[in-house]
């Protein structure tokens, strides 16, 4: 590992050097006000007659000689710097070329040192290479076409605020000069993770599923993190947010381990679990991608089984996400081990959304939940070992809890509820649940989402009926 500070442009305008930011960075996110308050310090630098320097913060990589003497920087950290330098540069090369005033001299320097590498192939012509989404609109500002992009944005931010500034633009450009970064160069047997790790340790608004992906990718060579990236992480990304993909893991650890896996502690749970099982990059990837497309058929309701559908609809309406760990592992079953018929697997969901419902309208607590739901795979596996089919072996694990975990039999449910006021509570339960009534009673039903609840008398009482309900108008109200 080398570590040393250095001006920005040295280390950009080194002699065929490329910067390739790796597929598991994050896509270009500077906003406008990280552009204003940047050259905000570089006018600043201007004014102090550039004797004062300017600390951009620490940019990581791992460096790798190329033929041709020519050299890649992996960016582990400090994309979004750099690629917003990059874009400075651009737009100071763009208002040169567009005034005729100024020598090509400085224009010529900056595309010949900074933008682009000379004597180099194709691949190697840019000095930075981004992540596949950001590439095309990259390369069109490098070719002087507009996109509808954040990229592309931020050049004309700093096109506008160059045109506006008292400033000239040869001092913006010898302000940018004076910019200083720390690097750390690591070699390429070194593990570029604890060095990540070490920077981010804020948080630095990356999300569990960020800093995930980056310990599946991160140690693997740049080619086999492209591959992998598109042929694992890309696909699970399409299937669900980001934001969903940090709920999943977690789901999914808690699913593997039989244990509540903290929100906060999602990314620790798991590098515990990837080392502790021997997994490797790609067999981890491969079935979290399996486990992607169950989480996706379970939260937007979309089997192809109607009955599934169903109960999975009740369950969603309902918001209990605390199932989804042993939903997974019912799925898995029924998907890829084949332990269940079709029958079955609705009779299995079934079981948890009644249990939930039951416990909704007898107001039973929730904070057993957790516990209920990511021991339930365990124990069953345990009563089907010894003999007990699957379906009886949920009933009996569901029908033995006590307590806060308790299944609320069917005297309790009937008089809570006759008693609960649920459309008060909740008025997509209410109309869950006038909606389950009417499937009992007839065959055919409109779609529910066309539905709507109607009062038989109004919720506040008028003049007129009133009247119509006599002395005990409240009560009959009511």
């Amino acid at each position: 590992m080398n570590a040393d500070s250095i001006e920005l442009l040295s280390l950009i305008g080194e002699n065929k050097a490329v910067f390739k930011i790796p597929v598991y960075q994050r896509n270009y996110e500077w906003k406008e006000k990280h552009i204003r308050q940047l050259f905000s310090d570089l006018e600043k630098i201007v004014e102090n007659d550039f004797k004062t320097k300017h600390f951009l913060g620490t940019i990581v990589f791992v460096t790798r000689k190329k033929r041709r003497l020519s050299v890649e920087r992996i960016l582990i950290d400090g994309q979004q710097r750099v690629t917003t330098t990059i874009i400075i540069l651009k737009a100071i090369y763009d208002c040169i070329k567009a005034d005729s005033s100024k020598s090509d001299i400085l224009a010529d320097e900056i595309l010949e040192t900074y933008l682009e590498n000379k004597h180099v192939n194709e691949e190697s012509k840019y000095k930075l290479k981004p992540v596949k989404t950001d590439e095309s609109s990259y390369y069109d500002l490098m070719n002087n076409q507009k996109s509808d992009s954040n990229i592309y944005k931020n050049y004309v931010i700093v096109k506008n605020l160059i045109d506006t500034s008292k400033h000239s633009i040869e001092d913006i450009f010898e302000a940018l000069m004076n910019v200083h970064i720390v690097y750390i160069d690591l070699d390429d047997g070194e593990n570029p993770q604890i060095i990540f790790e070490s920077l981010n340790s804020t948080g630095l608004s990356l999300t569990q599923a960020d800093l995930i992906r980056n310990f599946i990718l991160m140690g693997l060579d740049y080619d086999k993190q492209t591959r992998y990236y598109e042929k694992y992480w890309v696909k699970i990304e399409e299937l669900l947010t980001n934001k969903i993909i940090s709920n999943f893991v977690r789901d999914y650890l808690t699913m593997r381990e039989n244990n509540v896996t903290k929100k906060n502690r999602v990314y620790e749970q798991f590098k515990y679990f990837y080392r502790t099982n021997d997994y490797y990059a790609e067999n981890i990837l491969a079935e979290l991608l399996q486990y992607a497309n169950f989480y996706d058929k379970i939260i937007n309701e979309s089997t192809e089984i109607a009955n599934v559908n169903n109960q999975l609809s009740g369950i969603n309406t309902m918001k209990s996400t605390v199932t989804y760990p042993y939903i997974l592992e019912v799925f898995n079953d029924y998907y890829e081990k084949k332990l269940l018929n079709e029958s079955e697997f609705s009779t299995v969901l079934k079981l948890v959304f009644s249990y939930i419902f039951r416990r909704y309208i007898c107001n039973v607590p929730t904070n057993s939940l957790n516990k209920v739901f990511s021991r339930i795979g365990k124990e069953t596996r345990k009563k089907r070992s010894e003999g007990t089919s699957y379906i009886r072996a949920v009933e009996e694990y569901l029908l033995n809890r006590t307590g806060n975990a308790k299944f609320p039999r069917d005297i309790d449910f009937k008089n809570s509820f006759f008693a609960t006021d649920i459309y008060k509570r909740n008025k997509n339960i209410a109309k869950m649940t006038l909606y389950r009534i009417e499937e009992k009673s007839h065959k055919e039903l409109v779609e529910d989402i066309e539905l709507t609840i109607e009062h038989i008398m109004p919720q506040t009482l008028t003049p007129d009926w009133n009247i119509e309900l006599g002395s005990k108008a409240l009560d009959i109200h009511s």
